[in-house]
């Protein structure tokens, strides 16, 4: 109030009201660019992770804290891979396939003719695979009895083969909206 008094005495009522008045407004206007500053940085951020985006990080921490929007783990456990619109494999956006474990058999024959060096031993014909006679046990080493040079299915020794690439991991986030 003293201060209302003084400047009322002074005749500098009238300027301090201009100024404050000159203050308020330009406090108010830089607020009011900050705040579109701020929206602007935001939307750019979006921007540069649209809707359908893949961010790739090695933190858990979900993009949404850094860029804004919605995203979702993706990927889990998978390998992303390039699409190839020529391979029924590939040619379709977020397709899955594959496996990790795999039973391998393969149609071979005696080299040579020479069945001791292999290991062939005889075994029932294996339905489904046809008219062969013989069947190789990798894991058997056992002698063949009356064995000859045709084409053979091989019988795994009962552990699951791995088809693993080397990998890293990492989190893979997808925006969603």
């Amino acid at each position: 109030m003293a201060n209302n008094k003084f400047l009322e005495e002074t005749g500098l009522s009238r300027l301090w009201s201009h100024v404050k008045k000159l203050v308020d407004t330009r406090a108010t206007k830089i607020e009011t660019r900050v705040t579109s500053l701020e929206n602007q940085v935001n939307a750019d951020k979006l921007t540069a992770y649209p809707v359908g985006a893949i961010y790739m990080s090695v933190s858990s921490t979900s993009p949404a804290s850094l860029f804004g929007g919605t995203w979702t783990l993706w990927g889990s456990g998978r390998v992303p891979v390039g699409i190839n619109t020529n391979d029924i494999n590939f040619n379709t956006v977020e397709k899955t396939g594959g496996s990790k474990e795999y039973e391998l058999r393969a149609l071979i024959g005696a080299v040579a003719g020479n069945v001791n060096t292999i290991g062939y031993d005889s075994e029932p014909v294996v339905p489904g695979y046809g008219s062969y006679d013989m069947v190789l046990d990798a894991s058997a080493g056992a002698k063949p009895q009356g064995a000859s040079n045709t084409t053979r299915v091989v019988k795994t020794d009962g552990s699951s083969p791995t088809t693993v690439q080397p990998y890293i991991t990492c989190y893979y986030w997808k925006r969603v909206s």
